[in-house]
C-alpha cells in the first residue's frame, strides 16, 4: 500500500552562517555549519597515546610508554607526555588511571606554563575552561574537548612518573596562520560566550545550530512495502541539508536493516550514503532512545544534524529491500522532514556528507576490522560500532582492539582500546563502561559481555585525509577474538569519489554468529 506523497515548504527566520573562527578559538566548539568544510592542504591529524610500541597489548598498564621520556619540572620528577614543534592545536585530551600530580602546558617556548592545574581537576568541573560537557568524565574514561592552539611549540608535561592510559588527538598546520596561542586571560574574558558553549553542548537532541533566514523544510509521509522506495526529498542545488528528522514504525530488527537510507548528489545515480536506518541513526544494535550532540533518537523520532552540502541538487530517499519469500511481509509507515538552505553561490569549499555501513560476520582472523576506505580529499567525522560475540566471555575481551587509522598512508590514530577510542574505559569494572550512557559526541549505546555498541563523532577533530583513508579497529588485542561487528563511518570528501556499497539483504539480516562446537 502506498499513500500519496504530501509535500510542503515552510520558511524559517534565522541567523547568519559565520566565517571560520581561528583556530584554538573557543568559538570552534559551536561551528557547527563549517563541519563540511575542508581544511587547508599541509592539515594533518595525529595522536600521542600510550600504545605498547612493541606490539602487545601493553596500552598503558605497566606504563613503559605513557611517556615520552622523564624530566625535572620546577625541581619534580615529572612525565613529557607530548611535544610539539609545529603550528598546532590539541581537540580532545582522553585519560583514564589519572595520576596524582599537576598537567602543565608550556607553549611556544614559554618558561613558565599557562596552564597548570592538577591533573585529576581536569576533569572534575573546577577550574575554567575545562568545565562540564566540554570536559569531563563518566563511563570510565576522562575527556576534554576544551582546544588548546599554539604558534610555535607545546610541551606537556606530568608531574608524576605513573602515567598509564591517554591520547591526545591533535590537528597540525601548515602555518600559523589563523592560529591563536591559548592564553588564559583570553579566555576568562569570554566566560559568557563559554558558557553559551556549554548551553549547546547540554541541550543533546535539540538542533545545534541556528537555522539560516532562507531555511525551508520538506515533508514526507507514507506507507512503505516491500521493494518501495518513498522519495523523502528531490533538491536544487546549490544547497545545504541542515537537519533530518525521521519517525518510522514498526522498528523491529527486520525493519531497520531492511529499510534503506540513500542520499545522492548532483542527479548521480551512485549514492554517497546508502545504509539500514536504524543503524545510521545508532539503532543498529537495538531499538533505543539515545542522543548527541548530532544524532540520536529523541521522543521516538530519529534525527540527524551533520550538514550535507550540495552542488547541483540532492536526492534523499528510503528503499524496503524484500527479506522473506513466507507470507507478507509487513508495510512501514515512515515520515520525514527535511531542513535545507539554498546557497549562493557554489565555492567548491565544502565536502559531500558520506556514510559507509559494513558488517563482517565473523571478523577475519589476524586482521583489522574496516570501517571505511575512501579516496580523494576530505576528512573523517565519525563512527558508531555494534559488535557481539558467540563466546561465552565475563567480559567483551573483543573490545580490547585499537584503532588504526591512516590519513593519506600515514597512521594518524593509533589507539589504545576500542572502549578508550569511544572515550570510555574498564568496561569490566562498576564505575567502567559497564552501562551505556550519552554524552556530547560519544557514550555508549549498548553493553553486555556478548554485545557492545558505542559512538563517538569527530566534530573538532576530524581525521583529515588529502588522498585516501583507511579507518580500521581490531576485535581482541591481537585480532584472535570471532566476532559479529558492523560500523557506521562518517566523513566529507570531495567529488568524484568511490560510491558506497551496502551488502545485500540476506548478509544484513544474517543472524548472529552461534559459537563454534
Amino acid at each position: 500500500m502506498r499513500l500519496p506523497p504530501v509535500l510542503f515548504v515552510l520558511l524559517v527566520a534565522a541567523a547568519p552562517l559565520f566565517a571560520a573562527p581561528p583556530r584554538g578559538s573557543m568559538d570552534e566548539l559551536l561551528a557547527f555549519d563549517r563541519l563540511p568544510f575542508l581544511h587547508p592542504l599541509g592539515t594533518e591529524t595525529r595522536q600521542f597515546a600510550s600504545f605498547a610500541r612493541d606490539e602487545s597489548n601493553n596500552d598503558g598498564f605497566s606504563g613503559q610508554y605513557s611517556y615520552l621520556r622523564y624530566v625535572i619540572d620546577d625541581g619534580e620528577e615529572a612525565s613529557l607526555i607530548a611535544d610539539f614543534n609545529r603550528p598546532g592545536c590539541i581537540y580532545r585530551f582522553w585519560a583514564t588511571a589519572v595520576p596524582a600530580g599537576r598537567i602543565k602546558f608550556y607553549f611556544d617556548g614559554a618558561d613558565k606554563p599557562e596552564i597548570d592545574i592538577p591533573f585529576r581537576e581536569m576533569f572534575d568541573n573546577r577550574h575554567f575552561p575545562f568545565l562540564a560537557p566540554v570536559a569531563g568524565k563518566g563511563l570510565g574514561g576522562f575527556y576534554s574537548y576544551v582546544p588548546i592552539a599554539w604558534r610555535k611549540s607545546c610541551r606537556i608535561v606530568v608531574t608524576s612518573r605513573q602515567m598509564r592510559f591517554y591520547q591526545i588527538t591533535y590537528l597540525t598546520f601548515p602555518d600559523d596562520r589563523n592560529v591563536r596561542t591559548f592564553r588564559m586571560k583570553e579566555w576568562e574574558k569570554r566566560r559568557e560566550r563559554f558558557h553559551e558553549v556549554q548551553r549547546v553542548w547540554s541541550r543533546l537532541g535539540q538542533r545545534p545550530a541556528a537555522p539560516g533566514a532562507d531555511e525551508r523544510t520538506v515533508a514526507q509521509r507514507g506507507a512503505l512495502s516491500a521493494e518501495g522506495v518513498l522519495k523523502l526529498a528531490e533538491l536544487e542545488g546549490p544547497g545545504t541539508v541542515r537537519a533530518l528528522y525521521v519517525t518510522m514504525e514498526p522498528r523491529t530488527f527486520e525493519a531497520r536493516r531492511a529499510v534503506r537510507l540513500r542520499v545522492l548528489y548532483n542527479g548521480s545515480d551512485k549514492p554517497a550514503v546508502d545504509c539500514p536506518i536504524g543503524d545510521f541513526f545508532g539503532n543498529g544494535a537495538g531499538d533505543h532512545a539515545w542522543a548527541s550532540l548530532l544524532m540520536g533518537r529523541k521522543d521516538g523520532e530519529y534525527y540527524c544534524y551533520l550538514p550535507m552540502p550540495f552542488e547541483q541538487g540532492a536526492r534523499i530517499e528510503v528503499i524496503y529491500d524484500k527479506y522473506t519469500s513466507k507470507g507478507a511481509q509487513p508495510d512501514v509507515q515512515l515520515a520525514a522532514r527535511v531542513a535545507w538552505e539554498p546557497m549562493k553561490k557554489w565555492t567548491g569549499e565544502q565536502g559531500y556528507l558520506f556514510a559507509q555501513w559494513r558488517r563482517q560476520n565473523p571478523t577475519e582472523d589476524r586482521v583489522n576490522y574496516v570501517f571505511a576506505r575512501a579516496h580523494g580529499r576530505g576528512h573523517l567525522v565519525g563512527t558508531l560500532q555494534y559488535c557481539d560475540t558467540p563466546l561465552e566471555l565475563r567480559v567483551p575481551l573483543y573490545f580490547e582492539g585499537d584503532e588504526f587509522t591512516y590519513a593519506d598512508g600515514q597512521l594518524a590514530l593509533h589507539g589504545t582500546g576500542s572502549e578508550d577510542y569511544h572515550n570510555m574505559g574498564w568496561y569490566a569494572l562498576p564505575q567502567g563502561f559497564s552501562r551505556p550512557g550519552d554524552f556530547p559526541l560519544h557514550g555508549g549505546l549498548k553493553y553486555s559481555p556478548r554485545s557492545v555498541a558505542a559512538y563517538r563523532f569527530h566534530m573538532t577533530d576530524p581525521v583529515v585525509f588529502a588522498h585516501s583513508l583507511d579507518h580500521t579497529i581490531e576485535h581482541g588485542g591481537t585480532n584472535e577474538i570471532l566476532a559479529d561487528y558492523a560500523s557506521v563511518a562518517f566523513w566529507y570528501q570531495e567529488l568524484p569519489a568511490d560510491p558506497v556499497y551496502i551488502q545485500p539483504i540476506g548478509e544484513r539480516l544474517a543472524p548472529p554468529l552461534k559459537e563454534k562446537p
